[in-house]
């Protein structure tokens, strides 16, 4: 039987939970990343079935007799939360059996959670023979955890803190037999909503190992001061009155007159009272250089620093060979290393005395010690170099034993898994008690091997960080991780001198949940077929219980990127229930003014406007490939208050403004273009919507609702083409009175039918055959389409049949990616061309979409009805192709050669579907 198991259907109405109660523990308030162990002890005289039902708030693992059995919950929106489910018999043992929830409550801003959250827990189930249950508060136990840091740094700006754990505390911790009463939770506390079954697939949680050994050896030796600069009040918002800064000092002592080079970040800097020039040599992430002129004895540093997030390190560091210490006061006895301000509303930099003897404390300042273990864990690995002695080179992963021990102070092994994973690390190592354990994580590696963290973001802090209790010891990390490169550096106690450091194993304990591919694609053309299979390969890694933007850098669920993913997901798996969920999550968010958030779950406060009406179209979508008419209505009331929303703004012609609205249209499109009166691009998507929901409203059998939204995207269309047509170009303006391309707005006119085709066709042919030397030779932003907005740029030229032009920017610009080496599809062909941005964005796949449509042909006939289709091959420009769709009622086999006119096929069907050929096509069914 499997761990995870589907709710069965007859059962999805009704909860198990009609007895237990959410609980936590007894005086313990919400905190930030709080870490608690809820744990049921039972016998059985034999090994049987059992059933373990299970919540939690924000994050849980589940482990039965200390063995790893599930991640969960998967995202969701507080008043729509899901349970999950596991048959727990393959884990239980004839007597004591212990099963233990690990639960971690954020309590912080992130890209996959709600800031409505509160901590709490609830299980049920039992035993097959009725002789336990699994209820809470029941039976069940306590441990409050402090061996996690719950000062730890978000592991990115979209990301929850990384994991920073003592594991000797852990260890001490499990092992305490006092243990705490689980008490049930007041209604003030419980902000859930009714628990339904989870309605997504569960991950295997299969184990990946990389391909290569990238590098392996010894740490260059190198002398660091740093702390790290808190500050819980942080927010982006209001940022000219918020206190952010905080300004530093330090006496540096030199054993002689010299020019030390010293490693700093962003800050100002002032040496003896001169400025300091800072140089970014470009090798190591968030890092600068400034060389520096010291007199022999005391050199007074002065600086500021801005604080850009909650947690921000002041570090600092030398050559070990320079000899240099670092004091608040010219004193060498002084074991503190900084003098600090308190937080500060604008820059300060304290300025020089005339010599040591003249110094005086700053009043209100405070003296801090160096503290390089609160240091972000991430800025310490970015600034890490392997010794020359180091082997950096790439090794099979069956050779690794060569190098798996190292003898030295601090060591590294940075490993490449090839493909992008998405999971949990699973680590194993062997090091004395107190050694530092870094993991960190990237799409991007560096010329010495070595991960290239901050390469592509500064605000991506991947690095999770532990300490050990000595000895050979494997190490899991609690959240999921992705990447395409691994490191692992082992610190041994600043005690220590050099000593055994190894690493005996790495892998990764993948979360995703489209593993099996029953789709495909070939037509013979290289980059075609390279970009369909590369395409399916970055929806896999990006996919779990719903889909995200990347499984780097955000991991959060966009509206824009769904789109896209359930179109590529219908390419290889006939199950969309993750498409369904995604969806439900948006519509689960509906605000007071009536718009959804474009990131679900989710503590960002802005809407994207154009994604709600993305979304209302991506509903239509889901409805129109698997028929699923009750979807369809559960999301009709939010389409209803979307399409009505008071936070549009129409002006006298009855067009929407983007003046003051966060428009996102595409990477590429000038930012001119996303705001403005009367804007194009925002009309014509909402025409769009109101299409779809015309149709929704057909099918769902709402008549004055088909008449309403159908006359409302006739008269914007119309107003459009009346206000905002510019006929000298043969293109419409971006909004009124501009004066830009408009290259975004004008594919949409054409993608939707509004305004005279011919002309825009001509108008933007000459733009598209520019579009990738312009995206690669300018700016971000600066009026280009990039590749998410394929999407609706592919399909646009298959409408008026210009297969040649769409085929020809898929291989140029898709060709160049290929030409990058990567297994997945980057976010921006603009980034990627600086080696730059995310490695993993499916939101780039739509190729794949328009390969399997209108090179291999197969179409469904009609929207809602998947069980119809038609084939019909549009594009000359092949001999043959063949693939396979997968369905619900079995995979749909196709396989068609070009002879001379006609088009000779043979395909294979599931009973129950029918395959109806063009005029051009002689089909063959088997």
């Amino acid at each position: 039987m499997s761990k995870f198991l589907e709710y069965p259907a007859a059962l999805r109405t009704a909860s198990p939970f009609s007895q237990a109660a959410y609980c936590w523990v007894a005086n313990f308030p919400p905190g930030r990343n709080q870490f608690v162990s809820f744990e049921r002890r039972f016998r059985i005289s034999t090994r049987g079935a059992a059933t373990l039902h299970l919540f939690a708030d924000t994050r849980y693992r589940l482990f039965i007799n200390e063995r790893f059995v599930a991640y969960g919950p998967g995202r969701f929106i507080t008043t729509h939360p899901e349970f999950d489910t596991y048959a727990l018999g393959d884990y239980l043992q004839p007597g004591e059996n212990l099963i233990r929830v690990e639960v971690n409550y954020y309590g912080c801003p992130s890209f996959q959670t709600m800031p409505d959250g509160l901590p709490g827990f609830i299980a049920d189930g039992g035993t097959a023979d009725g002789q336990e249950t699994f209820e809470t508060p029941g039976e069940w136990l306590s441990r409050i955890h402090r061996a996690w840091s719950s000062d730890a740094p978000h592991f990115s700006f979209a990301q929850n803190p990384s994991e920073i754990c003592d594991t000797r505390v852990l260890a001490a911790e499990l092992s305490n037999e006092e243990l705490l009463p689980v008490v049930p939770l007041g209604p003030a506390s419980t902000p859930w909503g009714k628990l339904v079954p989870r309605s997504a697939p569960y991950p295997d949680y299969m184990l990946r190992r990389p391909k290569n050994l990238l590098v392996a050896g010894p740490l260059m030796q190198t002398e660091r001061w740093g702390l790290q600069l808190l500050h819980p009040a942080f927010s982006r918002k209001d940022r000219s009155t918020h206190p952010r800064y905080v300004a530093f000092i330090t006496w540096i002592h030199s054993y002689e007159e010299q020019i030390a080079t010293m490693d700093c970040f962003w800050s100002e800097l002032f040496l003896n009272g001169q400025p300091l020039e800072l140089r970014e040599p470009g090798m190591l992430g968030n890092h600068r250089e400034a060389t520096l002129s010291l007199r022999k004895g005391w050199n007074f540093l002065a600086g500021n620093v801005e604080l850009l997030t909650s947690h921000w390190p002041l570090l600092l560091g030398f050559p070990s060979c320079a000899q240099i210490s670092l004091h608040a006061k010219p004193d060498l006895s002084c074991d503190e290393a900084f003098g600090l301000s308190p937080i500060l509303t604008a820059r300060f930099v304290a300025s020089c005395p005339s010599g040591p003897g003249a110094f005086r404390a700053i009043p209100g300042w405070s003296n801090a010690r160096n503290d390089l273990l609160s240091v972000t864990p991430a800025r310490l690995v970015a600034w890490d170099q392997p010794a020359p002695s180091a082997v950096q080179r790439d090794i099979p992963i069956g050779r690794f034993a060569e190098v798996a021990s190292i003898t030295a102070r601090a060591a590294v092994w940075s490993f490449d898994f090839a493909l992008e994973y998405y999971g949990h690390a699973l680590i194993e190592v062997e090091a004395p008690a107190g050694t530092i354990l870094d993991i960190a994580y990237d799409d991007w590696r560096r010329v010495d091997g070595c991960v290239n963290l901050y390469h592509s973001n500064p605000y991506t802090d991947t690095t999770d960080r532990f300490i050990l209790r000595g000895g050979r010891q494997q190490v899991e990390v609690l959240n999921p991780r992705g990447g395409i490169f691994l490191q692992v550096i082992l610190r041994a106690p600043v005690t220590t001198g050099a000593t055994h450091l190894a690493v005996h194993n790495v892998g990764i304990r993948r979360r995703t949940t489209i593993n099996t591919l029953a789709g495909d694609f070939r037509c013979g053309h290289e980059v075609l077929d390279w970009t369909w299979r590369t395409s399916i390969q970055t929806l896999q890694a990006s996919t779990d219980e719903a889909y995200a933007d990347c499984p780097w850098r955000e991991r959060g669920s966009y509206i824009g990127d769904t789109l896209v993913n359930l179109h590529l997901h219908r390419l290889v798996s006939a199950d969309l229930s993750v498409a369904r969920r995604t969806l439900s999550l948006f519509g689960n968010t509906q605000r007071p003014d009536g718009l959804v958030m474009s990131c679900a779950p989710s503590w960002l406060d802005h809407d994207h406007g154009d994604f709600s009406l993305i979304w209302v179209q991506a509903v239509r979508d889901f409805w129109a490939l698997t028929g699923d008419l009750a979807f369809a209505a559960t999301q009709w009331p939010v389409i209803e208050r979307i399409l009505n929303s008071p936070a549009w703004k129409p002006d006298a012609d009855n067009l929407w403004s983007a003046t003051d609205r966060h428009i996102f249209m595409d990477w590429g499109a000038l930012h001119s273009e996303r705001v403005g009166p009367a804007n194009t691009y925002l009309n014509i998507m909402r025409v769009a919507a109101h299409r779809a929901a015309a149709e929704l409203a057909g099918v769902l059998n709402l008549p004055s609702a088909v008449l309403r939204h159908g006359r409302e995207a006739a008269a914007v269309s119309r107003t459009l083409s009346l206000r905002l047509w510019d006929d000298k170009e043969g293109s419409f303006f971006a909004s009124r009175g501009a004066t830009t391309p408009a290259i975004h707005a004008n594919v949409m006119a054409l993608r939707h039918g509004i305004g005279p085709a011919d002309r825009i066709l001509a108008y933007l042919e000459p733009k598209l055959r520019a579009n990738f030397t312009v995206g690669c030779g300018s700016a971000h932003h600066n009026g280009f389409v990039e590749l998410y907005f394929f999407h609706y740029l592919l399909p646009a030229l298959a409408l008026h049949s210009r297969y040649d032009l769409a085929e020809s920017l898929i291989e140029e610009t898709y060709g160049f990616l290929k030409s990058l080496g990567y297994q997945t599809l980057v976010e921006c062909f603009h980034r990627a061309s600086q080696r730059k941005g995310s490695c993993c964005h499916s939101w780039s796949g739509s190729p794949a979409v328009y390969a399997s449509t209108f090179i291999l042909g197969l179409r469904q006939t009609q929207p809602g009805k998947p069980d119809a289709f038609t084939l019909d091959p549009v594009s000359s420009a092949h001999h043959s192709a063949q693939g396979v769709l997968p369905h619900t009622r079995g995979s749909i086999r196709l396989r068609w050669e070009r002879r001379g006119d006609r088009i000779h096929a043979r395909a294979t069907l599931p009973p129950g579907v029918t395959l109806a050929p063009a005029a051009h096509v002689d089909l063959t069914i088997d």
